[in-house]
């Protein structure tokens, strides 16, 4: 890669950080750019870093603002530090430069137009080249460059040709202009182009950026749909007296007695208002007049764009409560006109935008130069910039320090303070709370009796009046009051608009103070493992009371509770860290801790990237269940001291851990809270056998190497043998030791990281040896599963029922011949280690003994939409599209394993709750599938999807067999037909097949037509016509040759080119996950397997080994 100016490249070592890791460094160090002085420091300290440093500083900046690890009320001024240090440096973020080397000129492409290899429908065009002579960039050149919007073309840096000159680059967009859009898909909600828009320049204002040149060539529409704003003013063939069309341009750029008048964000908003007027009426502002030159003097004397569509104007028509924000936009005086973020708080609360589509990252993070944050070295060399933990410089003036410690010098004067403070008038109250607010900014800590006076001084005056500090307020943020997110005894919950946030809206008064009592605490608070304080909003409601609105992020993953079980138990090892040096922060800084309250799971939430964070200072009871509050469960957590009306965090911490670790909650024995208190206050111990004496430390290390990852070599070298001929060894095995093995092996593939083919071999071995002795191994079993008696569904190897406590799905298996029972559990080794969202999850097994044989009974999800045979036709054609990419997502995920599905059609492809395709069946297509649609007739309907190759006398599925699959399965989705649906006999479909006949593209049937063998045919016109793009999908993946069939990247690329629009709903965590908890979990006797391993190794011969499939593997045994 050349070097380029204010770049340098890094390696990404094998101790990389975290992802969780990079957002808690850079939340932890740019939270204290928070005011003008803080911000100026940073500026002047940066103009005297190295080079390296300095390229840090500046990805630190953009990467805190981008992944959202900026606190709100430092957004600003971290987003001026680094556009002036960007500029005047000529540093910029690597995370928003492109890699030279990925962006390709093909031939034939017009000049200044690149490729990215592997993303064949994504182009970049160069915009402008800046010489190296300039001593800075431009703020507004390098503001675009690191502005992210989803409704902002993103414009990159990228250093070409010769890898010096700095090129600005932007997404070549094909949609063409929004108004092209519009006309061209009239379907499209119009307001919701017209939200983006003000969405988009809100932000720029918000950012201090005046666009200048509003107007249809500057805003495109995404494949998504969303309308994006561009800035024309820096591209190549941009003029730089280049004006804003007339019909777009505010009254005061046509006032002669005013030479070179600037754009401002008042002319933007008059222009905003004329381009929306273009995208709802369909008709140019002022199209009655044919002349601009009349336009220019129409709008200089105050005209304004007649309404259209009434009284016989031309043009849609706009409703009225749209035409009047449209006339609040074209006031005269700038001045009158509303601010960008007013009129699309407007357009919002209308509520006439549709559903949107979710955005996605446009260019992929493998594009970017995307540098890895060392986070030692920005918490040692930056600490110099960005300050130390103490404020670098005081807000309040030092002897105003001094003259409130004499008034109020510890908590025992508060009472008095606080009884003057009510005499004073409003104004007088709020200057003082907002000088209380600057004092706490001050303090290194809130410990010592004169800091908790001016801490508990603010809490009284935010508790007794109506009163909060300035700086707590937040503008611009909104919510969507018609869906809550969560409701409780507090109020009610809601999802930001255009941030991610959560508005908890406080109505009940109890629970308003109680909040606004710890705010203080809370907002002088800054830890990774704390729950943030965002600010708060103050709603008006009626009779003149107010609800509280507290702003925190909004997270997915829930609480500790709930998340913990979903990992691996070493793995919650790292969560439980995050709540000590959590608990351990509030202690050391605050002397804070539960003291009205008990440390629970449920207190402790899971961020975005998987860190355990508090919810303290009186959050914890808005975000805890209802349920919880008035059960035993927090009882449990209590130590002897609480019960005796004390507290004791690490108590309850330890009960954390004992819950996070086992699974089950502390004194699970116990159900009643009577058994619960007793337990507690006689300090009883668990039921464990006492401890023994432990060995000497030299012995613990010994037995410490005695790990799975010491037994990964003599496994390693078992494996260079045949499978066949260690499975035949291991059937010999004692039953005990066959049941070691089997869990062995399963533990391998689940916890410890394998090379690919070592992966497939045991994998095949597993499956071969589980099929071989009916064994499969322990931790799939799940107990106390209980299901309704009565199935919703029967086939011909059993019954499939409906969860009674839990939402899944229970097949029973009443016959268990040999060959079923081993596909079955071949088809059980293949599911249980299947992990991808377009996978049907595998819950677990259970055993039932209520008939003379043991009946197996396998637990999955319960899918209420049914499979995709069923679900597809009740869609509009286009919705049916997301459904096909998500089979070929995961029909690409097993074939990466090596893993032929064999049998895919749309009755083994499940619908999650969300609408999302589920695979399910694979390796054993005869096997009924839970909750899939069963039919007396399996090879009838699979026939149809079956390739022609498979009819040849000992052929075997493959990759190629399962693309054809798929197309038929796109064939039958998007027409409603059956592939071959011109043949009604079985014979016949195999007929065609031998044939290599390719399905027919579905055409209406004339009455008069009748099959070339004259048999009678129903006449269906109930289908749906396939369009060229997808009809051309479908031929590449049925072609008679396998070796001619598309491969599945290929196919991806061709749905991406099909502009798939997916409005579905983010993908939840599927129902049901809490039967994890209910898993079997075997204790593995690790030194008997070592001893298995090797009486294996001498009973077979190694051979040279070679890299297969697990299919290959497991066919030849």
């Amino acid at each position: 890669m050349a070097a380029h100016p204010g770049h340098e490249t890094s390696s990404v070592g094998p101790d990389a950080p975290s992802e969780s890791d990079i957002f808690a460094t850079l939340c932890h160090l740019v939270s204290r750019i928070d005011a003008e002085d803080r911000m100026q420091e940073v500026i002047k300290k940066a103009q005297e870093l190295e080079r390296g440093d300095l390229q840090l500083l500046v990805d630190c900046l953009s990467m805190s603002l981008d992944r959202n690890a900026t606190p709100m009320k430092c957004r600003g001024y971290v987003w001026r530090s680094l556009i002036t240090i960007a500029s005047s440096t000529k540093v910029l973020a690597q995370n928003h430069t492109l890699e030279s080397a990925r962006l390709v000129q093909e031939t034939g492409s017009p000049p200044g137009i690149y490729s990215i290899p592997g993303n064949a429908s994504m182009r970049v065009e160069m915009l402008k080249k800046i010489e190296n002579d300039q001593p800075n960039y431009s703020e507004e050149i390098v503001s675009w460059v690191h502005i992210s919007h989803p409704n902002i073309v993103p414009v990159y840096s990228a250093f070409l040709d010769d890898g010096l000159k700095l090129s600005l680059v932007s997404l070549n967009i094909a949609q063409g202009n929004v108004c092209d859009y519009m006309r061209k898909h009239p379907e499209v909600p119009r307001m919701a182009l017209v939200s983006d828009i003000a969405n988009g320049l809100s932000t720029l204002h918000d950012h201090g950026i005046v666009h200048g040149g509003l107007h249809p060539d500057c805003v495109l529409v995404s494949a998504e749909g969303r309308a994006m704003i561009t800035n024309t003013s820096i591209s190549f063939d941009s003029d730089d007296s280049e004006t804003l069309p007339i019909r777009y341009s505010a009254p005061e750029f046509f006032k002669f007695e005013m030479e070179d008048v600037q754009p401002t964000e008042w002319s933007d908003v008059w222009s905003l208002a004329s381009l929306s007027y273009e995208i709802l009426s369909d008709k140019q502002p002022y199209f009655q007049i044919a002349k601009e030159n009349r336009v220019s003097g129409a709008i200089s004397h105050g005209g304004k764009p007649v309404r259209p569509g009434v009284d016989g104007v031309g043009g849609d028509e706009i409703n009225d409560a749209t035409w009047q924000t449209l006339l609040m936009c074209w006031k005269f005086e700038p001045s009158e006109r509303p601010p960008c973020l007013k009129v699309y708080q407007i357009i919002v609360g209308m509520g006439m935008q549709g559903e949107r589509q979710t955005t996605k990252p446009i260019i992929g993070s493998d594009v970017l130069e995307s540098s890895v944050v060392d986070l030692e070295r920005a918490k040692s060399s930056l600490m110099s910039v960005l300050g130390s933990e103490a404020a670098s410089s005081l807000r309040v003036p030092e002897h105003l320090h001094d003259s409130f410690f004499r008034l109020i010098p510890d908590t025992n004067r508060l009472e008095a303070a606080a009884a003057v403070v009510l005499k004073l008038s409003p104004d007088e109250t709020q200057c003082l709370a907002d000088f209380l607010e600057l004092l706490l900014e001050d303090l290194p800590d809130q410990i010592s009796p004169t800091q908790r006076a001016a801490v508990n001084l603010l809490s009284l005056i935010m508790m007794s009046t109506p009163t909060i500090p300035k700086r707590y307020i937040l503008n611009g943020v909104h919510y969507d009051t018609q869906k809550p997110l969560a409701e409780g005894a507090f109020g009610k919950a809601y999802e930001g608009r255009g941030l991610s946030v959560r508005v908890n809206v406080v109505s009940d008064p109890i629970f308003k103070k109680g909040r606004l009592k710890g705010m203080p605490d809370w907002s002088c608070t800054s830890h990774h493992n704390i729950l943030p304080f965002y600010g708060v909003l103050v709603d008006d409601i009626s009779g003149g009371s107010r609800n509280l609105c507290v702003v925190t992020p909004l997270w997915r993953n829930g609480n500790l509770r709930d998340y913990a079980p979903t990992l691996p138990q070493k793995k919650r090892i790292h969560l439980l860290l995050d709540v000590a040096v959590g608990l351990n922060h509030l202690d050391t800084k605050l002397n804070y801790s539960f003291s009205n309250s008990i440390l629970t799971t449920d207190k402790v939430l899971i961020s975005d990237q998987g860190r355990s964070v508090l919810a303290f200072f009186g959050m914890d009871s808005i975000f805890t269940d209802h349920w919880v509050k008035k059960s035993t469960y927090r009882l449990r957590f209590a130590s002897p001291d609480r019960v005796k009306n004390s507290t004791d965090d690490m108590w309850s911490f330890g009960c954390i851990s004992y819950e996070v670790l086992s699974g089950k909650p502390p004194y699970y024995q116990y159900t009643e809270d009577a058994e619960i208190q007793s337990a507690i206050s006689e300090e009883e111990e668990d039921d464990r056998p006492p401890a023994e004496q432990l060995p000497d430390a030299s012995i613990i290390a010994l037995r410490s190497r005695a790990e799975v990852e010491l037994l990964q070599a003599p496994l390693s070298k078992l494996l260079e043998s045949k499978i066949k001929d260690v499975a035949a060894a291991a059937v010999e095995l004692l039953p005990n030791d066959i049941r070691t093995l089997v869990d062995f092996l399963d533990l391998t593939l689940k916890d410890y990281l394998l090379k690919s083919e070592e992966r497939n071999r045991v994998l095949a071995l597993l499956s071969k040896l589980a099929s071989l002795t009916q064994t499969f191994p322990q931790c799939y079993e799940v107990k106390g599963i209980q299901y309704q008696p009565v199935p919703i569904a029967e086939g011909g190897f059993g019954t499939v029922h409906r969860g009674s406590d839990l939402n899944m799905c229970v097949k029973v298996m009443s016959r268990l011949d040999t060959s079923t029972l081993t596909e079955w559990i071949k088809e059980l080794v293949l599911w249980s280690h299947s992990s991808h969202l377009n996978v049907l999850p595998f819950y677990g097994v259970f055993l039932e003994n209520t008939s003379p044989h043991r009946r197996i009974c396998l637990v999955s999800p319960f899918m209420k939409n049914g499979n995709l045979h069923d679900y597809a036709p009740r869609l509009p054609q286009k919705s049916r599209l997301p459904l096909i990419l998500d089979v070929i997502k995961g029909l690409g995920y097993l074939h990466v394993y090596g893993v032929i599905h064999s049998d895919l059609k749309g009755q083994n492809v499940l619908i999650s709750d969300e609408g999302r395709g589920l695979l399910t069946d694979f390796g054993a297509s005869h096997i009924l599938t839970s909750t899939a649609a069963p039919t007396t007739s399996s090879v009838f309907s699979t026939l149809r999807f079956a390739a022609p190759e498979l009819m040849e006398d000992g052929a075997r599925p493959s990759k190629e067999s399962d693309v054809w699959a798929f197309g038929c399965l796109c064939y039958e989705a998007l027409s409603r037909k059956l592939p071959y649906y011109q043949y009604s006999r079985d014979f016949q479909v195999v007929g065609a097949l031998s044939r290599k006949e390719v399905p027919k593209r579905p055409s209406p049937v004339e009455a008069d037509d009748e099959d070339e063998n004259n048999w009678d045919l129903e006449v269906d016109d109930d289908w749906d016509p396939i369009s060229d793009q997808a009809w051309n999908l479908i031929t590449k993946c049925c072609t008679p040759e396998p070796g001619d069939r598309l491969k599945i990247p290929a196919i991806q690329e061709l749905i991406a080119d099909m502009k798939v629009w997916d409005d579905r709903p983010t993908m939840k965590a599927v129902p049901g996950a809490d039967i994890f908890k209910l898993r079997f979990k075997p204790d593995i006797n690790l030194d008997r397997v070592g001893e298995i391993l090797d009486k294996l190794q001498a009973q077979v011969v190694p051979i040279e080994s070679e890299e297969r499939s697990f299919v290959e593997f497991f066919n030849e045994l």
